[in-house]
């Protein structure tokens, strides 16, 4: 199975490094990275231009918002699983192997919980979504809400079959907060 790892960009001019080097480190050796960058004015891009024979794709796009990011990125892709992974956010270099090892032939999502840490990437001891996707919690929100605490973007890999049926997110109104849907 081939994973692709979607990195979304906006101005994380002071993580993009420490994103791409967790990406670009996976254990699971079928993996490709696409960085889009949606209009940051940072230095982000400078760094990002330093991986580039890493990298499968770098497109630059004028600022459109999350929706818009995901929905250009995912056309790039090559990935039977994809993840999308925020430029502020950095995954352990076992996360794909894991993820292709808890696959199968009817699933459609594996999630993880993220550990929340500072901007020093140091651990706080707390994870994302922490109690909400298990148990009675999970489902009374399921039934009230239609949804449960699922982790955001970060923390998912999808299959790309599933993903061809839902895309493109409407980029209006998930211009900001996308990878909580």
């Amino acid at each position: 199975m081939r994973v692709s790892i979607l990195v979304t960009s906006y101005n994380h001019e002071a993580y993009i490094g420490q994103c791409l080097d967790s990406a670009l480190g996976q254990t699971y050796p079928n993996t490709e990275v696409i960085v889009i960058d949606d209009g940051s004015r940072d230095g982000s891009m400078n760094i990002v231009r330093r991986y580039a024979d890493r990298l499968e794709a770098i497109i630059e796009k004028t600022n459109g918002g999350q929706a818009s990011a995901y929905n250009r990125s995912f056309e790039l892709r090559t990935g039977d699983i994809v993840m999308w992974l925020d430029s502020d956010d950095y995954l352990y270099p076992d996360v794909v192997e894991r993820i292709v090892a808890a696959w199968g032939p009817n699933v459609s999502k594996v999630q993880f919980r993220l550990d929340m840490v500072d901007a020093q990437s140091r651990p706080l001891g707390r994870q994302l979504p922490r109690d909400l996707h298990g148990g009675p919690i999970a489902a009374r929100l399921m039934r009230e809400f239609g949804a449960y605490g699922s982790p955001p973007s970060s923390g998912n890999a999808y299959a790309r079959a599933m993903l061809q049926r839902l895309l493109p997110v409407a980029e209006g109104p998930w211009r900001i907060g996308a990878d909580s849907i």
